[in-house]
C-alpha cells in the first residue's frame, strides 16, 4: 500500500505507479548503511510517502523542493518502535521525488481548474413507483457543488471550516403516459455548508443549512379540486393533480464521511442527520401533509417522522469485478423524531459497460418523492450514474 503525504491531493494512483513507488522505496531502504532508533517520526515538511511492503512500513520524507539540493530522511515503523535509516543512496530518492514533483504539478493544475463538481451523483434514467403510472417515467437528477473563496480541494493548509454552496434538483417526465408528456419538478434543494476535513479528502464532517421543496403551488383543497377539474376537462387523469401539491421546509444538517481503502477496493461510510425547522429563513412555514389529502388506509405523517437519520454504505471497486460491478451501495433512512419506527431502504448496483456507468436500484419505504414522502412505496429503476466532472 502506498500513501502520499504532505501538500499533495490524496488521490488514487494507478496500480503500476504504486508498484513503482514500492519497488524504488525498497531499493532505497536496501541502500541505507545504518539504522538507529528514534522517539517518533517527525511531521511532514515538504513531501513524504508511506509504503507498506512485505519488508515493513516505511516513510520517506523529502525536505527540499529542489532536486539538486535534495534532502531525504527514511524511517521504519515496527512493533519494536521507530528507527531512522541513514546513509541512503540519493539515486533512488531522486527517482521518487521526480515522480512526486510531476504528480504535485498535475494536482495543482487540477485544483485550479476543478471547482464546479458533483455533490450527489447525477443520474438520468427510468423509474417505476407502485403508486404512480404503470409504465414509469424518465427521472433526471442534477447535483452540483461549488467552493466559496477556496479551491474546494483538501490540503493541510485548508481552513478549519471550508464553505461550499450546493444545489440538487430532480425532474421527471411522463413520456407517453400523460397527455403532452409533462415535466414535473420534484425536488429543489439549495444548501450552504462548511466542511471540516479530518485528515484527507474522503474523511470529513459537514455542517449545513438547506431548503428543500418541490416548487409546486397547490396549497389548499380549493386549489386542488380546481386543478382536478381542469385536468379532467383536458382529457387527463384527475389523480395527476397530486404532483402539484406544494411541499417545502428548511433544515439544518450534519454529514459525516469516513473511508476505508486498499489497493483493490474503496469503502465509504456516511451518516447524515437533519433537523427540520417549523419556520426557517427560506421557508417561513413548513409545508407537509395536509388533512384534506386524506386517503383511506394511508396515515399522514410529518417529515421528521420518516426522515432525518440516514446511513449509507458504498463499496466501490478500483477495477470492475468479473461481472463488471463497479459499485454497490446500501442506504437506510428513518425518522429523527421517532427513530426506527418508520424505515426506508435502498440498494444500488452500478455496472461498468464499456465505460458507461449503468445503475440498477430498488427501494422500499418512504420519501419516494416530496409529494408522497409519507407514503410507503416500492420503487425500482435503471439509470446512468454520472458521479464526477
Amino acid at each position: 500500500m502506498v500513501e502520499f503525504l504532505g501538500k499533495m491531493q490524496p488521490e488514487l494512483y494507478e496500480q503500476d505507479e504504486k508498484v513503482f513507488f514500492t519497488r524504488v522505496t525498497e531499493k532505497l531502504v536496501e541502500s541505507c548503511a545504518i539504522e538507529e532508533p528514534v522517539s517518533q517520526i517527525p511531521s511532514v515538511g515538504y513531501k513524504a510517502i508511506r509504503v507498506q511492503s512485505a519488508k515493513g512500513v516505511y516513510e520517506v520524507h523529502f525536505f527540499s523542493n529542489s532536486i539538486r539540493a535534495l534532502g531525504v530522511e527514511v524511517y521504519r515503523k515496527s512493533q519494536s518502535g521507530v528507527t531512522e535509516l541513514l546513509g541512503c543512496s540519493n539515486a533512488y530518492a531522486m527517482q521518487l521525488i521526480a515522480l512526486l514533483e510531476s504528480k504535485s504539478e498535475a494536482d495543482d493544475i487540477k485544483a485550479r481548474q476543478l471547482k464546479l463538481s458533483s455533490y450527489e451523483p447525477n443520474s438520468l434514467g427510468w423509474t417505476f413507483d407502485d403508486n404512480d403510472v404503470a409504465g414509469g417515467y424518465m427521472d433526471f437528477k442534477v447535483s452540483l457543488r461549488y467552493p466559496l473563496f477556496n479551491s474546494g480541494q483538501y490540503s493541510e493548509r485548508a481552513w478549519l471550516l471550508t464553505p461550499f454552496l450546493a444545489f440538487t434538483g430532480r425532474f421527471s417526465q411522463y413520456i407517453g403516459s400523460v397527455k403532452s408528456s409533462p415535466v414535473i419538478a420534484k425536488r429543489f434543494n439549495p444548501k450552504l455548508f462548511v466542511r471540516h476535513w479530518l485528515g484527507n479528502e474522503d474523511h470529513y464532517i459537514d455542517f449545513g443549512y438547506a431548503h428543500e421543496s418541490n416548487g409546486q403551488s397547490v396549497e389548499s383543497l380549493t386549489q386542488f379540486q380546481q386543478l382536478q377539474e381542469d385536468l379532467q376537462g383536458s382529457g387527463q387523469s384527475a389523480e395527476f393533480a397530486r404532483n402539484y401539491i406544494s411541499r417545502g421546509w428548511d433544515y439544518v444538517s450534519l454529514d459525516w464521511k469516513a473511508p476505508q481503502k486498499n489497493e483493490k477496493q474503496n469503502i465509504a461510510y456516511y451518516i447524515n442527520l437533519k433537523h427540520f425547522l417549523e419556520n426557517g429563513l427560506l421557508q417561513t412555514e413548513i409545508e407537509e401533509y395536509n388533512e384534506w389529502e386524506y386517503e383511506p388506509g394511508i396515515t399522514g405523517k410529518q417529515r421528521r417522522e420518516v426522515d432525518g437519520i440516514t446511513a449509507l454504505f458504498k463499496y466501490r471497486y478500483h477495477k470492475p469485478s468479473r461481472i463488471n460491478v463497479s459499485k454497490l451501495a446500501l442506504l437506510y433512512t428513518t425518522g429523527i423524531s421517532q427513530p426506527f419506527a418508520n424505515h426506508s431502504i435502498r440498494g444500488e448496483a452500478t455496472f461498468d459497460l464499456g465505460g458507461i456507468p449503468l445503475m440498477v436500484w430498488a427501494s422500499h419505504g418512504y420519501n419516494s418523492d416530496l409529494v408522497d414522502y409519507y407514503k410507503k412505496v416500492n420503487s425500482v429503476g435503471i439509470a446512468l450514474e454520472l458521479n464526477t466532472f
